[in-house]
């Protein structure tokens, strides 16, 4: 036997007393806000045909509230995200 059929002998004999390897696969767990902070409140209609002034203002007012409160609802989607990624201790 050669001197290179001897080193793989060896080699493979070491390697069957080897710790065999583990792999653990960790899959990701999904984390969803509270039902309340995935959704916004609606748009609403804007005014349509002969529109007062007043139905104009008291939609774009309307909006404003709308706007501020998806703003708002994302806030505490995200807060409640980073929350969750914050380790869990004593």
């Amino acid at each position: 036997m050669g001197r290179r059929n001897a080193l793989t002998l060896v080699a493979l004999a070491l390697a069957g007393c080897a710790d065999p390897v583990v792999r653990v696969v960790e899959r990701p767990v999904i984390v969803l806000p509270p039902a309340e902070l995935r959704s916004c409140a609606p748009e609403p209609a804007a005014p349509v045909g002969t529109a007062s002034q007043r139905d104009a203002d008291a939609w774009a007012g309307a909006a404003i509230l709308a706007g501020r409160d998806c703003r708002e609802t994302l806030e505490a989607a995200m807060d409640f995200l980073i929350d969750q990624d914050k380790p869990k201790g004593p």
